[in-house]
């Protein structure tokens, strides 16, 4: 879910966006390092296609393993601090640098449910 889009009108077109922030989420019983393949090829088609702008993959590693047995609320209650301050560094870097950013969410399984769920926290708190 790129969240840029929930704040534009239909049939509004966003503008070129140079800068993209990509939160990676593990599910069930796994670790940060379970991207490590994704982040690595995501930096090397940066390279190998000239992407202009910054790609920032970011991949929470505090619930891993078997804390994300605690649940759905715990797990979204323990991402949502550590995902805000990383997503108010890129907001306050992009907004110096006078150019427009976007946040992506991409979780697999379980880590796509508490991703959505840390949306809405990040919504409610006008993060985004």
């Amino acid at each position: 879910v790129s969240v840029l889009y929930w704040r534009l009108r239909p049939g509004v077109m966003p503008p070129a966006i140079s800068r993209r922030l990509l939160v990676l989420q593990h599910g069930s019983h796994g670790h940060a390092r379970d991207f490590d393949a994704l982040r690595r090829a995501i930096d090397t088609a940066m390279v190998r296609h000239r992407v202009p702008g910054d790609v920032r993959v970011v991949t929470p590693d505090v619930v891993a393993g078997r804390g994300t047995d605690k649940g759905l609320r715990h797990c979204i209650s323990t991402l949502t601090a550590p995902i805000a301050e990383e997503v108010g560094r890129f907001q306050a870097e992009a907004q110096r640098a006078g150019e427009l950013g976007a946040v992506s969410f991409l979780g697999h399984s379980f880590g796509g449910l508490m991703l959505r769920g840390v949306a809405g926290e990040l919504a409610d708190l006008d993060f985004i």
